[in-house]
Order: C-alpha cells, then sequence, then structure tokens
C-alpha cells in the first residue's frame, strides 16, 4: 500500500500540506480517469465541482443573511475575538464548502440495537431558507442491512449470550465503580476479566482500560519518554499517533507495511551517527481499519528480534475477528505471541462492548498501573461492560460448553471472503486481502462521498463513507464491514445493489484500465512502490551484517541487554543497568508491591474516596432505566459516533446537559480522561498562547502537549500572577508592546473550576474579566464543579453567579455527578460542531455505550428535580473541611477552599517525620481496614513536579454521608493517625484544637492564649503549588481585582504577603502583612497592593498560614472609624499600621498613619477646589447643543420605532428573503466606504479633470463634516462594540448617530455631478429637457435606495433624514463657489487661497471638535471613533488637494457664462458613448481643444470604454494599494524602532525592562516600587503607542492621497493610456 493512502492515523490532508492558493488551484486542476473508452471523468479529487457548488451555496446564503451555524460563535462576536478559523483556515474551508454538502451522510442515529438489520433515523433540515440548514432527527426511521458496525461476531446489540448477564450485572453492582483502578475501582470483575483476557491472547498478565482509543493514547506514554525511540507504521491509527505524541518520545514513521524500510531505520538507530536512545518501541496494527490489510507480523517480528526493538501490536479489528479461534494475527499468520512484547486490543468490536486491554508481561502491566492515565486519571471499567467481555470470550473459548463461538468465526470468515470476492468481480478497486472483514472501496472524488451513501441509504443499505479527516481528502473511500451475523441471501443482495451505484457513479475502475494520460490510482502507485521495497530490502539486506555487529557492542559489562527494560520509562541505560537505578516497578505505594493493585476489603462502611459525589451509581430508579436500555439497544454501541454510533440516549443526554448549563449545544465524548485533551488541540492552534493555572491535571497537560500551544503558567489559584501574565503578553504584542499590528495569536485562559489534587476553587470572576479584558477565550474544565457547586448543581458559574454565557468552552467528565463514564464540551453551536468533525476523541472513538448515556441524563435530571442531593453533598463537604481544618483529625490538614467537593487530606507542616506517602498509606490501609473507603490519591507519576500537587488521602464529599458516618471516618482516621504519625505532630493537633484560619477575628480573641500561641506554629493551609522559578514579570496596571475572600479570615498570596480580612455587621477591615518591614519613609499608596479589598459572597478564599507570619510582621490596616478596642486584636501582629475607609461611594481615600487611630477624610477645604472651568461663550454653546441634542434624540426614539412597520408595509421587510435580501445587499454596498473608495479614485483617473478631483475633495470634505457632527450628539448607545485594545486602535464598525454620513453623500455627490453637468439652466429652457428629468429621476432613486438601506441597516429615519439635509446643505455652499474651487485646484500652488481655506476648514474641525463624556469622565467609544474617522479622512483630503495640484495641468472642462458645462450631451446614456474620447482627451470644446490632436467621435467603441476603465481600475488600485502597504510598512517599521527606543532608555525605571517584560527586584524586593514602575512603564508605553500607530495611520493616508491624486495619473501618462 503506498503512502499515498495516508489515513486517518496522519490526520492530514492535502489542505494541510499545500498553501492555499496552491490548493484551490490544485482543486479547479486536478487528475482525471477514464471509466469508459469514450469519456473522461474526474479522478482522485477533484472537489472542484463540490468545492465550487459549496462555495456558490455559501454566498447565495451570505446574501440571503443566512449564517453558517457550523461556525457560529457567538462569544467570540461579542467579545470581538479572533475568529475559531485562525490557524485553522484549511479545515474551515473543508467544513464550509465541501463537508456541508455531505453532512448528512454523518452521524445518523440509529433506533435499534447495532444488528445486522438496523433502523437508520431520517433527518430533516429545520428550514428551507438557503441550504446547508441543520437537520434534526425525525421519528421515521428506515430499516438498513448494517454493514458499517464494528460487530463482526454478532455479540453486539440483543442476544441471548451475553444481554442477560449484562442487565443482571447492572442491577446487582454500581452503575461504575466511582474510582480509577489505580486507587479502590479495582473490582473483582476487573480482576476476572484481565486474567481471561491475558489467558486468551496468551501472555503473561493483562491490564484493562475504559475505552479503546485511550488504551493507545494513554498507555503509550507510560512506557516510552523523551531518550526513547518508536518506530510507527506511516498508516497507524490517530490513537497510536496520540499517544506516541504525548510521551515525548523520539518518533519516526516507517513506509506501510515495508519490514525492509523498517529495517533501514533500526540499521539506523543502533548504528548510525545519531543519539543513542534508551529502548526502541515498533509499533504497527494487526488490521488497519482504512486499508484493511493485515500487517506483515512475521517479517517484522524476524527484524526487530534482531535488533532487539520491542513490538507493540495493536489488534483492535483483528482480535476476535481473525484466527482459527479468535486469537488475532498472531494465530492467523502463525506468530507466537511471546516475539511480540505488548498485545494492545479492544473490547468495542468483535466482544460487542466498550474499552481496551493491554497485555505483557508482569512488570511492564504494574508500570502501566502506576504511569497510565488511563489507570490513575479515569474510573475503571464499569461492572456491566465486564460482564460483556466475560459472556462473550466464554462463547468465543467454547467455556459455555457450546461450539457457537466457532461457528460464529466460521461464518465471519466466510461472510468476508464472499463479499470480498464479489466486490472484486464487480470491477471495484477494493483494498486489504483475506480473510479481513474491513473492505474499503475507493471512490477517489469527494462528492461522491455523499452520493454513494444517500443511494445505498435508499436501497436500504446502511454503509460508511469516509473522508477527512480520517483519510486524505483525494482518497475518500466507502468501507464495508461484515459480521457472522449476516445472511448470505443479505450479502448477495447487497452487492446486486452496490453494483447499480457503482455503475451509477462509475466507480469501477478495474474494469477500464486508467487513463495514459492520468495514471494514479492506488493500484498503479502500488506497482512503482513494489519496486521501492524492494530497493529497500536490497540496501537492508546488505548494510545488515555491519548494524548487527554494532548492535551486539550495545550489551557491554554485565549489561546484557541492548536496550532498558519495556517497563522502564526514559531511565538512563548505564553500564550495569539496574544496580544504579530505582527498582523496575518503582511506584506508588499503598500496598502497590509489584501488582500495581491496591488492596480492599469487600464492602466498606463509609466510602471517603470515591467520585460518586451524588451517590446515584447505586440508585434503584437509575439502574432500572439503564437497564431498560441495555434490553433495547444491548450493551455496545460497536461503531463511532459519525458511523451509525449514535443513539437517542446520545442525542438525549447531549441535550440534557445544553439545557442544564444554558449553553447552545453540547457534544458526548466517550472517556473522562481523553475529553478535555481532544477538545483543546481541536480548538487550539499552535500559533495560539495558553495562559494556565499550574494546578491543572493530566488532561489539560495532555491536550496543551497536542496543541503544541505557547502556555504561560500562573501561579495556582493566583489572580494578580494570571494578571501578570497577561501583561506580559501585551508587552509582547499587545497594548503596551512595541507591536503596532493586531496580535496575531489567539489568547486562551485555561484553568480547572475545582482543582481535583488540591479542592481549591479557581477565583471564575477574577479570571473572567481577565479574559475579557485581555480578549481571550476560557476553557474551564468543570470536571469536579459539575452537579456538585452552586445552588442547583451548574457548577462553578453558578457558584459564583457569574453568567455561564462569558465562559467560551465547558467541559467535564461524567465520571463524578453524573454517575457514568465519559464527558462532554459544551458552548456555542460553532464550538461543539467543530469538534464533531476534529474532535479525535470523538472522531476515532466508539461511542459511549447507551447505557451509560443514560445514567448520565438521568443524574442531571436528578439533580434539576432534587437539589437536595447537592445541598447534600455541599454540607458533607463542608463537614469535612471543617473536620480537617478544626483537629478533629490529629496531624492533618487541607487545602480545600469552602465549597469544594474535593476536600484533599494532607499533613499538616510538622506532621511527617519520614516519607509522606508512606505514612499516608499507612493510615489509609489501616482505615480501610476497619471499613473507611480511602487511599492516597495517585497522582500520575508523569506529571512534572511542578504541576503536581501535596501528596495525600483522597477524599470526596458524597450525598450519601451522614452526619453519623462522617463522625465514624474521623474517627477511625484520628486513631490510626494517632498509631501512624509521632507524637509531636499529635500533640500539636490536640492541644491547638486547630482554628479554622478563617474563623472571625472575635472568635479568636476569646479563645485561650494557649491556641493562640499554638495557632502560629501550625499550618491549616500553606502554600499547595509553588510559585515558577522565574523572576516576576510585569503587572497589568489596570487588571481586575484580586481574589477575595468569602468569609473572614485570612488569604496567603504566593508572594508571601497574608491579607487578614474582619467582618461584620459594622465594619470592614483589612490587614496586609509584608515579609518584610516598610520603610519609614516608604509610600503606601501603591494601589496594586495597598487598595482595599471589599470581601463579597461566593468569592475563591483559603486557608492562610499562621505560621507563615514574621515575629517582627508589617501590616497595614484599614477600617472604618471605630473604637480603640479593635485595634488590640492585631496588636501581637502589628509594627506598622494604616487605617482608612474603604467605601468608594462616601468618598472617603485611604492615608496612611503610623499608629493604630482611624482618620478622617481629607480636609474639608479640598473638597471647594474647582473641578472645571468654562467662559461664558462656551456655556451657551453647550447649553443650545445639549438642546439640539435632546430634540435629536427624541426625534430618533420615535422615528426608530416607525421603520420596521414602515418598512413590512412596503414590501421590504429586512428579515425577507429572496429579491429583498438581494436588494439591501446592493444598496448597502452602493452606500458605503467601500464603494465610493474604488469608484472615486476611478472617476478620477478615468476623467482626470479638476472637477472629477473636486468630487473627491468634497466627498471627503462630507465625510469629515459628518463624522464631526455625528461624534457631537452620539450616545453610548450609538455604538455597542466594545473596543479592542489589542489592536491598539479603534475597531472598524457602525456608529449610528445624526447625521447619516451615508445619506450625507446620497445629496451631495449625485446632484454635484448633475449640476455639474447641466448647469444652472432651468429645466424648461433646456433643448432635451426630458433627459434632465430621468436622470435626476435617477439620483433621486439612488438616494431614496440608500436610504432603506440604512434604516433597515439600524439608523433611525431622523439619522437619514439629517444626513439628506447636512448633504444638501453642503452642497449649497459649494454650487456658487465650484469654479473658484476647481482653479484652486488648477492653481500653480498650494500657496493659493483656496488651499488657505482648505486648511482653515480643517484646523477648525479638528481643533473645535465636541468630545461628548460619559458619567465617567471617559470620552464615549462612538465618538472617538467619529474623531478618528474625521482627521484620517481630513487628512487624505488635504494632501489628496495637494497632489491634484502638484500634478501636471491638463485643462479641465470649463463652465460656460450661463452656468453650463460646455461638454454638453443629452444624457447621462449619451455621455458613456462620448467617453472614450475624453479618456484620450481628444473631445473638442468649444473653441479650445482638450489635447493636442483632434479626433472623430465615431472611432471609439464601447469594447475600448470598457478596457480602458477595466485596465485603468486594475493597474490603478494594484499600484496605490501597494504604495500604500509599502510606505505602511516602512512607518511601522521605523514607528517601532522608536518605541522600542522609548520603552527601553526613556521608561526605564525600578531596574524594568518592559521589551521583555522582566522587573528586577524579584518578589523578594521592593513591591510597592515595582508596582509603580510597572504602571508606570505600561501607561506611558499604552500611549507612545497610540502615537505610533497614528503616525502609522497618517502615512498611509497621505501616500493614499498622493498616489490617487499624483502619482496613478503619471503612471497612466508614463504608460500612454
Amino acid at each position: 500500500m503506498s503512502p499515498a493512502q495516508r489515513s486517518h492515523g496522519e490526520a492530514t490532508w492535502l489542505a494541510e500540506n499545500c498553501p492555499s492558493c496552491l490548493f484551490a488551484f490544485f482543486l479547479l486542476f486536478s487528475s482525471f480517469k477514464s471509466n469508459r473508452t469514450d469519456t473522461i471523468q474526474p479522478m482522485f479529487l477533484p472537489p472542484n465541482k463540490k468545492v465550487a457548488e459549496g462555495l456558490a451555496k455559501n454566498t447565495f446564503n451570505s446574501l440571503r443573511g443566512i449564517k453558517d451555524w457550523r461556525t457560529d460563535d457567538v462569544n467570540g462576536d461579542r467579545n470581538d475575538l479572533p475568529a475559531l478559523s485562525k490557524g485553522k483556515l484549511q479545515d474551515f474551508f473543508y467544513i464550509r464548502n465541501l463537508y456541508g454538502n455531505i453532512e448528512d451522510v454523518f452521524n445518523r442515529p440509529v433506533y435499534s440495537s447495532p444488528e445486522d438489520w438496523i433502523d437508520v433515523a431520517i433527518r430533516e433540515p429545520t428550514s428551507d431558507r438557503g441550504y446547508f440548514s441543520k437537520l434534526v432527527t425525525t421519528r421515521q426511521s428506515r430499516r438498513c442491512l448494517n454493514l458499517g458496525s464494528y460487530n463482526y461476531l454478532g455479540f453486539g446489540g440483543l442476544n441471548t449470550h451475553c444481554t442477560p448477564l449484562v442487565r443482571k450485572a447492572v442491577m446487582d453492582h454500581p452503575i461504575t465503580n466511582g474510582s480509577p483502578s489505580a486507587e479502590l475501582g479495582y473490582s473483582l470483575p476487573i480482576r476476572e476479566v484481565e486474567e481471561t483476557t491475558s489467558k486468551f491472547v496468551g501472555k503473561e498478565a493483562a491490564v484493562v482500560v475504559g475505552m479503546g482509543f485511550a488504551t493507545n493514547s494513554t498507555v503509550i506514554p507510560a512506557l516510552c519518554g523523551k531518550g526513547d525511540l518508536i518506530i510507527s507504521d506511516a498508516l497507524n491509527h490517530n490513537s497510536i499517533v496520540e499517544g506516541v505524541r504525548l510521551s515525548g518520545a523520539k518518533v519516526k514513521p516507517f513506509k506501510h507495511n515495508c519490514p525492509g524500510d523498517l529495517e533501514l531505520i533500526l540499521q539506523d538507530a543502533v548504528a548510525g551517527k545519531g543519539p543513542r536512545y534508551n529502548k526502541i518501541l515498533v509499533i504497527v496494527e494487526g488490521i488497519y481499519s482504512m486499508e484493511g490489510e493485515l500487517c506483515c507480523l512475521p517479517d517484522i517480528v524476524r527484524v526487530c528480534k534482531m535488533y532487539g526493538a520491542y513490538i507493540w501490536l495493536d489488534e483492535a479489528h483483528s482480535i476476535g475477528a481473525v484466527g482459527a479461534t479468535g486469537r488475532g494475527v498472531c494465530e492467523e499468520l502463525g506468530v507466537d505471541p511471546a516475539d511480540v512484547d505488548i498485545m494492545m486490543g479492544t473490547f468495542t468490536k468483535s466482544f460487542g462492548a466498550a474499552g481496551g486491554y493491554i497485555a505483557s508481561d508482569h512488570e511492564t502491566i504494574a508500570r502501566v498501573r502506576q504511569y497510565a492515565a488511563g489507570c490513575t486519571d479515569a474510573v475503571s471499567m464499569p461492572p456491566a461492560v465486564c460482564a460483556q467481555i466475560l459472556a462473550s470470550l466464554r462463547v468465543i473459548t467454547g467455556e459455555d460448553g457450546t461450539d457457537i463461538g466457532a461457528r460464529k468465526l466460521r461464518a465471519l470468515r466466510e461472510n468476508a471472503n464472499f463479499f470480498r470476492d464479489g466486490l472484486e468481480e464487480l470491477g471495484l478497486e477494493v483494498l486489504g486481502e483475506h480473510p479481513s472483514p474491513v473492505m474499503p472501496v475507493m471512490l477517489y472524488q469527494p462528492y461522491k462521498i455523499g452520493d454513494f451513501s444517500r443511494l445505498a441509504f435508499n436501497r436500504r443499505l446502511a454503509t460508511v463513507v469516509v473522508g477527512a479527516p480520517a483519510t486524505p481528502v483525494k482518497y475518500p473511500r466507502v468501507r464495508f464491514c461484515v459480521s457472522a451475523a449476516h445472511s448470505r441471501e443479505d450479502l448477495a443482495d447487497a452487492l446486486a445493489a452496490i453494483s447499480d451505484i457503482s455503475d451509477e457513479l462509475s466507480i469501477k475502475f478495474k474494469l477500464t484500465p486508467p487513463n495514459k494520460w492520468f495514471p494514479g490510482s492506488l493500484e498503479v502507485i502500488e506497482r512503482k512502490e513494489h519496486g521501492g521495497r524492494v530497493r529497500r530490502a536490497a540496501a537492508a539486506a546488505a548494510a545488515r551484517p555491519a548494524a548487527l555487529a554494532a548492535a551486539r557492542s550495545l550489551a557491554t559489562g554485565r549489561n546484557t541487554a541492548r536496550f532498558a527494560p519495556l517497563h522502564s520509562r526514559g531511565t538512563p541505560l548505564s553500564d550495569d543497568y539496574g544496580d544504579g537505578g530505582p527498582p523496575a516497578s518503582s511506584g506508588p505505594i499503598d500496598t502497590y508491591s509489584i501488582t500495581g493493585i491496591t488492596t480492599q476489603p469487600k464492602e466498606y462502611n463509609v466510602m471517603l474516596s470515591s467520585q460518586d459525589i451524588l451517590a446515584l451509581t447505586t440508585d434503584p430508579i437509575m439502574k432500572e432505566a439503564c437497564a431498560a436500555t441495555i434490553e433495547t439497544l444491548g450493551l455496545g454501541s460497536c461503531s463511532p459516533r459519525g458511523f451509525y454510533g449514535t443513539f437517542p440516549p446520545h442525542m438525549d443526554v447531549e441535550q440534557t446537559i445544553a439545557d442544564f448549563l444554558g449553553c447552545q449545544e453540547a457534544v458526548l465524548y466517550s472517556f473522562g480522561a481523553c475529553t478535555v485533551s481532544s477538545v483543546i488541540p481541536s480548538l487550539g492552534h499552535r500559533s495560539d498562547v495558553a495562559v494556565v493555572d499550574r494546578g491543572v491535571g493530566h488532561g489539560i497537560l495532555g491536550g496543551l502537549r497536542l496543541a503544541k500551544m505557547d502556555v504561560r503558567w500562573y501561579n495556582h489559584c493566583d489572580a494578580d500572577d494570571c494578571a501578570r501574565v497577561f501583561a506580559n503578553l501585551e508587552a509582547e504584542d499587545g497594548v503596551t508592546s512595541a507591536r503596532l499590528a493586531r496580535p496575531g495569536r489567539r489568547r486562551w485562559l485555561i484553568t480547572e473550576a475545582c482543582f481535583q489534587g488540591t479542592g481549591r476553587v479557581a477565583p471564575l470572576p477574577e479570571l473572567v474579566a481577565l479574559k475579557e479584558t485581555h480578549h481571550a477565550r476560557l476553557i474551564l474544565d468543570e470536571s469536579c464543579s459539575f452537579g456538585a457547586m452552586g445552588a442547583t448543581g451548574r457548577g462553578l458559574s453558578e457558584h459564583f453567579d457569574v453568567d455561564a454565557g462569558k465562559v467560551d468552552v465547558i467541559t467535564a467528565s461524567l465520571e463524578g455527578a453524573g454517575a457514568s463514564v465519559g464527558g462532554f464540551c459544551a458552548g456555542d453551536t460553532g464550538v461543539v460542531a467543530y469538534q464533531r468533525l476534529m474532535g479525535s476523541g470523538y472522531v476515532f472513538s466508539a461511542s459511549l455505550p447507551p447505557y451509560l448515556a443514560t445514567a448520565a441524563a438521568h443524574a442531571i435530571r436528578r439533580v434539576s428535580a432534587e437539589p437536595r442531593l447537592v445541598a447534600q453533598a455541599q454540607a458533607s463537604a463542608s463537614a469535612l473541611r471543617e473536620a480537617a481544618l478544626s483537629g478533629r483529625i490529629p496531624g492533618f490538614t487541607t487545602d480545600a477552599d469552602a465549597g469544594s467537593p474535593v476536600v484533599p487530606l494532607r499533613l499538616a507542616a510538622g506532621s511527617s517525620a519520614g516519607n509522606e506517602i508512606n505514612l499516608l498509606a499507612q493510615i489509609a490501609s489501616r482505615a480501610r481496614s476497619r471499613g473507611i473507603g480511602v487511599c492516597v490519591a495517585r497522582v500520575n507519576p508523569l506529571v512534572p513536579a511542578q504541576h503536581a500537587p501535596p501528596v495525600s488521602l483522597r477524599v470526596y464529599a458524597s450525598a450519601a454521608h451522614t452526619k453519623t458516618s462522617l463522625s465514624k471516618a474521623f474517627v477511625v482516621l484520628a486513631e490510626e493517625a494517632a498509631q501512624v504519625l509521632p507524637t509531636h505532630a499529635l500533640s500539636i493537633g490536640v492541644e491547638a484544637a486547630r482554628l479554622d484560619a478563617r474563623v472571625s477575628m472575635t472568635a479568636y480573641v476569646e479563645a485561650p492564649a494557649s491556641i493562640r500561641s499554638a495557632r502560629n506554629s501550625i499550618d491549616p493551609g500553606s502554600t499547595v503549588l509553588a510559585p515558577a522559578l522565574e523572576p516576576a514579570k510585569s503587572v497589568n496596571a489596570a487588571s481586575p481585582p484580586r481574589s477575595r475572600a468569602k468569609c473572614p479570615g485570612a488569604t496567603l498570596q504566593m508572594d508571601g504577603i497574608i491579607r487578614l480580612v474582619v467582618l461584620d455587621d459594622q465594619k470592614v477591615k483589612l490587614v496586609v502583612a509584608h515579609s518584610t518591614p516598610l520603610a519609614d519613609d516608604q509610600d503606601s499608596s501603591s494601589e496594586s497592593l495597598l487598595s482595599p479589598r471589599i470581601p463579597t459572597k461566593k468569592l475563591n478564599n483559603r486557608s492562610a498560614s499562621w505560621s507563615d507570619l514574621p515575629a517582627e510582621s508589617s501590616l497595614q490596616y484599614w477600617n472604618v472609624p471605630t473604637d480603640e478596642s479593635d485595634h488590640d486584636i492585631l496588636e501581637p501582629f502589628r509594627t506598622h499600621v494604616a487605617s482608612a475607609a474603604v467605601s468608594s461611594q462616601s468618598g472617603i481615600v485611604l492615608k496612611r498613619t503610623t499608629s493604630g487611630t482611624p482618620l478622617a477624610q481629607f480636609d474639608p477645604s479640598d473638597q471647594d477646589s474647582p473641578r472645571s472651568l468654562s467662559v461664558p461663550a462656551l456655556v451657551v454653546l453647550l447649553h443650545w447643543h445639549n438642546i439640539f441634542r435632546r430634540y435629536i434624540l427624541n426625534q430618533i426614539d420615535i422615528t426608530a420605532a416607525m421603520v420596521p412597520t414602515m418598512l413590512r408595509k412596503v414590501g421590504l421587510n429586512p428579515d425577507d428573503s429572496g429579491w429583498v435580501r438581494y436588494f439591501y445587499f446592493v444598496a448597502g454596498y452602493l452606500g458605503s466606504r467601500g464603494f465610493h473608495a474604488n469608484l472615486l479614485p476611478l472617476l478620477v483617473w478615468t476623467c482626470d479633470c479638476a472637477f472629477t478631483r473636486l468630487v473627491m475633495v468634497f466627498y471627503c470634505l462630507c465625510v469629515g463634516i459628518g463624522c464631526l457632527m455625528k461624534g457631537a450628539l452620539a450616545t453610548s448607545m450609538s455604538s455597542i462594540r466594545p473596543a479592542n485594545p489589542s489592536t491598539g486602535s479603534l475597531m472598524r464598525h457602525r456608529v449610528h448617530s445624526w447625521p447619516s454620513v451615508a445619506g450625507i453623500q446620497a445629496s451631495a455627490l449625485p446632484f454635484l455631478i448633475l449640476r455639474w453637468r447641466y448647469g444652472f439652466e432651468w429645466v424648461w429652457n433646456m433643448k432635451t429637457p426630458w433627459w434632465a428629468v430621468i436622470d435626476y429621476s435617477l439620483a433621486f432613486a439612488y438616494m431614496t435606495v440608500i436610504s432603506l438601506a440604512r434604516m433597515a441597516n439600524g439608523d433611525s429615519p431622523a439619522n437619514v433624514q439629517g444626513g439628506i439635509v447636512v448633504g444638501a446643505i453642503l452642497l449649497r455652499c459649494l454650487l456658487p463657489h465650484v469654479e473658484w474651487a476647481t482653479n484652486g485646484l488648477e492653481a500653480s500652488t498650494v500657496m493659493s487661497s483656496q488651499g488657505y481655506v482648505l486648511v482653515g476648514i480643517v484646523l477648525a474641525c479638528v481643533c473645535l471638535y465636541p468630545m461628548p463624556l460619559n458619567a465617567h469622565g471617559e470620552v464615549l467609544y462612538a465618538a472617538s471613533t467619529c474623531y478618528r474617522r474625521m482627521w484620517r479622512t481630513f487628512s487624505y483630503m488635504l494632501f489628496f488637494a495637494a497632489g491634484s495640484v502638484w500634478r501636471p495641468q491638463s485643462t479641465s472642462l470649463p463652465i460656460t457664462r450661463d452656468g453650463a458645462n460646455a461638454f454638453l450631451m443629452p444624457s447621462a446614456l449619451s455621455w458613456l458613448s462620448h467617453l472614450p474620447l475624453v479618456l484620450k482627451n481628444d473631445f473638442p470644446v468649444g473653441a479650445r481643444v482638450v489635447n493636442r490632436s483632434a479626433a472623430v467621435v465615431n472611432r471609439a467603441s464601447y469594447f475600448e470604454v470598457i478596457k480602458i476603465i477595466t485596465v485603468k481600475y486594475i493597474i490603478g488600485h494594484a499600484a496605490s494599494q501597494f504604495s500604500v502597504w509599502a510606505i505602511s510598512y516602512v512607518a511601522q517599521a521605523f514607528v517601532e524602532c522608536c518605541l522600542r527606543g522609548y520603552v527601553s532608555h526613556y521608561k526605564k525605571a525600578g531596574g524594568t525592562r518592559v521589551g521583555k517584560g522582566v522587573f528586577g527586584g524579584g518578589r523578594g524586593g521592593d513591591v510597592k516600587a515595582e508596582s509603580e514602575a510597572q504602571a508606570d512603564v505600561a501607561q506611558g508605553t499604552v500611549h507612545m503607542r497610540l502615537a505610533a500607530i497614528t503616525v502609522v495611520e497618517l502615512a498611509q493616508d497621505v501616500t493614499g492621497a498622493l498616489v490617487c491624486a499624483h502619482g496613478v495619473p503619471r503612471l497612466f501618462d508614463a504608460i500612454g493610456i
């Protein structure tokens, strides 16, 4: 098989390998292949047919105002964020224009169990408007023969062998185990499945994972890492590709199924000049699912054994499907399983279940249990799934006492051979070989994907068609999968139907040889590749002796192995491996020993380490619902969601989640541990930057590695540090950087809602404010908070009372409150729709078993219907946290925040005298023996140390906990801690009776003195994650408030500052303790540290360490004036005290003193100081301005309500489709700035006379004056689109205010041209009055059309009317002075009276521009926009006029004494017939001749007119745009250099280097001075950056004006047109 067949393992297609322009070119000029001797038809791609159709349909939708729902991004549009398609343009191009045409053939729901015949739902579009409408599922279905399912042996669906046992397992066991297999989730059914599987495949041991995709993606990183080499087949599955990328090992692909190429790579690895690898792992598949081929396993094993490489065999499609007894390709090809080091397989296909297995030796399996995220970070395999696997295995092996398994295997083989032979006899290009049950047939043309599936569906065939991203875009195919359940008659009928479809689509490529001009079918390429394989095999054989000698030299000294053992991950290879390194199976303790399994009793009295927060896994109602689903649909889905793996429970749970969270849509993933790791790379791009909390778990870390984004870390749950990171980003490419262009990178803010490792809660309000300020998207992982936080269980957003719509992407695992497995992602439609095609965990994995989807939907509905479940879980969390912080469990504390359902119990500081893991493991083991289900939290060893939480006991809240059960658990833990922990640790906990760090100060004062002293020596909640070892960087001066406390207490910041917050009914106090005393002369006005923070409800809080308070600490203390006794509370901790009022509403401000006495307000005399100054003239002007503004606003309010009714009455409702939409589209463009920017320069270049230049100047004058008036009368609602600070200037958007600039242009420009055309003569005195009437009627119609378009676009009739009036006034002011103005443009110098008048008008408008302010004294955003547009337009106008003066003089069209133009034509239509002469300046005018030569009128033609106009348009605009771009680039480079110099030299303060975002002094230095320096640098840089952008924009305008007025006409003179 050629590498041109690169399938879903590569997940790359043509659009990703070539620029978009080449891609588009290739679409139009692609290969062709003949299917008949007299016909040449498109081959391979050409999606030119379907792409062109898609482009046309999308254009039609755009004209009709129909949004593309697949890319709909409400949050992004509302917050002005970079598009989701940024960096993924090829993907979105494919989705919009190609996939949209064939979307109806994917994700088809199935109403029946996945057996040989299935009921496929019929879907219909939601709307008949336009194309690509969203599909909705109807209740109708069609009975189809299932040729797309992986149900090879027929165990999927309903059967007498498995279904009764599965139902019994559901009723007898919990729905899920509620814990990972590495903790307390290893059950007896799982052990039985592992033992049976290892025996079946012939290996020592096995481990199971709950998802087949995750078996590869999570286990490969557990065995390979940095320093290892992975050699992977080029066509391996995407799960293998993802696992390899996550491992960090060096990867080299070898050509598909080519042992010769594999040997060459191995020779280079062992004998080449490259690095020496710790070990080499070769990964192949048994049957390749998109090719249907069996791997060359015997040859591959032979090569690997020669060079000492390990073999990983993926038998996802071969186990149970091939081999005499169903034992896979090893049995089929005669390979001893002992020669294969790792055997991987899935239970999704032949066994009709879910999950996968890894089989190998004991030590390797133990390493997998300890290091694989599928074992440490995901709930273990559910009991019902285990029952399905065991039942099917017993039938296959004959342990049930029947020969049913043997008959099924024989039937599958016969059906596969019969169907493959039939397809080949039809002349189809079939891939693969006997006895593979997978039979791909090539289609080549992407548009035939939809055609084949639809035609097959109409013939009652359910077939799978495959395109990008599963295969390259130019190699689509249809894939048939046969089953033992198929009858021979059904398969024969299917072959007959496929033959008819193939004839209709002309895909019988084997009957007609390829066209000699366009060969390229896979058969032809395979013949070429065969020669390459022979050459590579010969080259490998020639180099083999030397390579083997080099390989033997690797085994030196006592190291008898050439490479490190397979179970060692990235262990450096020494001369004597094993003596100096750690034990091979070293890992988490807690009775893991060599097996990696935690020993457990049969049952527990109190379960503390279960993720079943709502206690629903044992709920009888939920069990009945799950059992009903199994009785209807069976257990396994046997297919991915896109390939007939979508069942009603899947759609139901997605809709339930979306409704529950208030999101547009949700998408269901089949494995919780792979949810967020699939979401992040599907949405992110390597060009993006991600700001991430250091405490995130393994899933987010894996997603970041896969996405390859630039990651910036901030300290755990520290909003201040997050603001610092964002400030650094702004310094790199944002508002405080030296770059003027808009940042090219998208920004992501990624965090967990409630951190599983620490119990901390993310400060969501502050993070939302930061992401909106810095225009980032927020990805929030709510795995622990979903269903457990908030009044109704809606997660962290409800807990903090934050609008869930402000969170862009919500992901969560359903293993907690969902009482199931899997996960989901919720958000806008575009976010979800994109993942249905590009989310690896969704596309390349079998769907979640339907009964588990039923369980998740039931759990969410129970949460909505019974809020008491959430309340009980929250009460349990409060009790657990209180017990940990109050001393009820001696020696323990917790870092969990209030409200967190995760309450990890860790050893308090000073409690441990040895290895903390050993101590916790002993306590947990002893507690389990007494009926308390608790274990040590398994932190995946692959998580880097800087992201790993402290070692602790895993404790979750649960609705099943009662006061009695928790009390019993506390007693047991306390007693066992007393037996294990040292005496000094116990005495601390008992004698102190540790009070909560957040207890009120009053309670603290009332406590005994002994408790006070003890409290200063213990640490109930110290810093969880250490700050990064990097210098402190710049802080955003305008960052949102820091994290606040929810209740009285203290907050320990990551920088060592402790804030004590005291609340009572009448005062709010804040104490800030610095690690170093404040100097007497140190100013404390730095707002970044000393601004008061008023605690509010539902905000982040955590325990602070009183032991971290220095003996001579420095405190700053604010309070509302109160009695002196309050100060005695803080006397032991205070050396310096500052106080002031906190209420901003009362006008009280902060002042510092050196005593604890409260301060009064400012001196009253300061309040009498004047805050503004004015003069009588300005007062009168402001008064009249307010009167007129109020009148205009009233008119706008009144007339705006009339627009919809008025437009509907005349049949021009903007919401209508059809010709009305086209009318508004054309009318809107005719009145836009883009239309005038294209037309007016062309008019200048075409006619090249003073009057056309006057039209351009008058246009700019009208726009400038219109912007002036719009800004003066703007309101806060005139522009609702927010400013994007990352652009450095205002974004382009519409400002709806009085007057309408489009109305000004509509009433001024046409009538100016007509007045020039007809002069000042009355109509009845003209020679051709009817033509004048027609021309003026067209002008009035144009004005009416523009007015209607503006009103439909949001302008009120008052605005449009005002624009028309203002335009008429301006025109009336100009008409008497037209000749004077044109003479000014023909003057020999710019120093003319006309030039002075023009400059004076501009200066008056710019300097006297009214600036309306809002209530905060800020200039309105709409007014700022109008002001910017005004001065840019005026700048263009001035230099255009100057360029016109500097242009070599050409005689203008004169005005006669009667006011009419001497260049007089009967009408505007006849004027066009004489335009060619005007273009050549050959038309005689009176006694004067415009050009040096005369000509005859009739020698021109309309074709010449069109040709000249077209040439001038293209050349003129190209030259103008290129000149503006070049000057803009030079100007930008120049001002950026100046700005860098300004930042580096003139704004350098306090050891600051803003260019790199690094501040001197660090965290231990002068914090206040650092903050002031940061604010000073940021403020100055913002102002200078705006000034620099202004310079660049001015350069663009000046260049554009001069090139338009002077450069382009000179160019046309030079080339003679």
